[in-house]
């Protein structure tokens, strides 16, 4: 959601679709706008997608995925099993 925090005003849906979004980033230059995303089973370590988007333009681009990259050593166990 964005509000403009200068005047009062209505919050604007910037991303909808997946369950979560998380770690929005705009770029350096302010033209870009960048997150992370996943849907419910699935936690960001085991599905994510990293998207962003032109502000001038709209245009959403998938730049990163990814799926299954749970370690052992974060399986929980001591073991890692």
């Amino acid at each position: 959601m964005r509000l403009d925090a200068r005047v009062p005003s209505e919050p604007e849906v910037l991303v909808s679709g997946p369950d979560f979004v998380a770690a929005p980033r705009i770029s350096p230059d302010g033209g870009t706008l960048a997150w992370l995303s996943w849907n419910h089973p699935s936690m960001p370590w085991d599905d994510v997608e990293l998207t962003v988007r032109d502000l001038a333009s709209g245009v959403d681009t998938v730049v990163g995925v990814g799926r299954g990259s749970r370690s052992p050593s974060r399986s929980g166990s001591p073991t890692g099993r």
